[in-house]
């Protein structure tokens, strides 16, 4: 009952391409999407990469696990040792701002978390 139609601005469709960044990135996973400690395929994830790093919406990430620091005691001295980060799937930029930027979660080997790594394909 009394209610009214405006007219809306038709919404804007990207068209886009997935593709690699041209030069390289490197990045954290800074948060999953509904404050859940992992993301899985098909989750969102925020990284702390974004246009003022040269990221578009279409690009495609690698996601890495971060490799641990262990104590290599296999010398006569105990020193740490960081292990090398683990290629664990694969990210694409749909959103992108400033500093930041929001992925969807293509494919994982083992669920992302926190802190874990993304680079250039």
């Amino acid at each position: 009952m009394g209610d009214r139609l405006a007219p809306t601005k038709p919404a804007r469709l990207i068209n886009y391409v997935p593709h690699a960044p041209e030069k390289a990135v490197r990045g954290r996973i800074a948060l999953v999407y509904g404050g859940l400690a992992y993301a899985g395929r098909n989750m969102v994830v925020a990284i702390n990469r974004g246009s003022a790093d040269g990221l578009e919406i279409g690009h495609v990430l690698a996601a890495q696990t971060l490799g641990e620091t262990i104590i290599d005691t296999t010398g006569p001295k105990k020193r740490k040792v960081k292990l090398p980060d683990e290629k664990n799937g694969e990210i694409f930029i749909f959103r992108v701002f400033d500093k930041i930027s929001y992925a969807l979660v293509m494919n994982v080997v083992h669920p992302l978390e926190v802190g874990d790594v993304v680079t250039e394909p």
